[in-house]
């Protein structure tokens, strides 16, 4: 039991990154329709720009699966620093 609960773990894990990096792009996609980037501080304006290095602002329908990757691997990595 403990095996396949351990298992289940590292999914259920694995798949709450992948929410947190297309909450990230829904985010800053937000951000930018809003108009408002100049009120963000220098932590969250360097974050959008770093998403939009990797993923350009959604306008029409595509597929996200790669720029999604990418996100996920800069997550795994602590690229963006959330706390000083």
């Amino acid at each position: 039991m403990g095996t396949i609960a351990a298992r289940d773990c590292i999914r259920i894990l694995e798949l709450s990154e992948q929410v947190a990096a297309a909450v990230l792009f829904a985010a800053v996609q937000g951000v930018e329709l809003r108009g408002n980037l100049a009120t963000l501080s220098p932590a969250l304006q360097y974050t959008v720009k770093s998403v939009r290095d990797i993923s350009p602002f959604l306008s029409t329908d595509r597929a996200l699966e790669y720029e999604l990757r990418a996100c996920l691997a800069l997550l795994r990595q602590q690229h963006w620093q959330l706390y000083d």
